[in-house]
């Protein structure tokens, strides 16, 4: 086990650790999805959408950024959820600062599209954003019941005998959705923490969360 704490960003009340932010992101997005059906896709998408904070290089550039560059953190959320059969969370993860991209095709491995992101990501094999962002697997505890209840991609004909194209629009609807839920949960936790940390009146949800999600070592 790692006794390394990680840390998700810092303000003037001090660093607030990547559980904390994973955690109230997860519970934040969990309960906007709550509203359309879809609390584990939200649970999920907040959970894993900063994994890449688990890393060397971005700590290194939470402790001296001046001297450090930007780091790719939200792939290896995404590659995550992709090996888990969720890629409808996994696109609103992608694209939680820049925006959803285009989904591409899937071979592909140039340009800025969603899969040709994902083919090279898992190209890359141990040299890869999830590779390398191992640590959170001793840190945080995602419950398996939440990426076995997370929306799986329509099929070309659905079961409940959709057309294709009306599947397909379900799914990019309920991508934007997830992606809404996802970008809200992330910045309203952001604002808690910046704004005044020692009065957040969600402290005891938080404990409660790191508790049942993991712990800060």
């Amino acid at each position: 086990m790692t006794s390394m704490t990680f840390y998700a960003r810092t303000s003037d009340h001090g660093y607030e650790t990547c559980v904390e932010h994973l955690s109230m992101a997860g519970c934040l997005a969990g309960g906007f999805a709550q509203v359309f059906g879809h609390l584990d896709d939200g649970l999920l998408a907040g959970l894993v959408h900063d994994l890449g904070k688990y890393s060397d290089a971005f700590q290194r550039r939470i402790q001296d950024p001046d001297h450090s560059g930007l780091v790719d953190h939200s792939t290896a959320g995404a590659m995550l959820l992709v090996q888990h059969g969720c890629p409808l969370a996994s696109m609103a993860v992608a694209g939680h600062h820049a925006g959803l991209p285009d989904f591409g095709s899937r071979g592909e491995l140039e340009g800025p599209t969603y899969s040709a992101r994902m083919n090279r990501a898992f190209s890359a094999g141990s040299c890869g954003p999830l590779a390398l962002s191992k640590a959170w697997e001793q840190q945080l505890n995602i419950p398996q019941s939440a990426f076995e209840k997370g929306t799986k991609p329509s099929n070309s004909i659905a079961m409940n005998g959709k057309s294709g194209e009306q599947s397909f629009y379900s799914d990019m609807m309920l991508t934007r959705m997830l992606f809404s839920t996802l970008v809200d949960g992330d910045r309203l936790d952001a604002e808690f923490f910046t704004s005044n940390r020692e009065s957040r009146t969600e402290h005891p949800l938080l404990e409660s969360l790191k508790e049942y999600l993991g712990q800060t070592r």
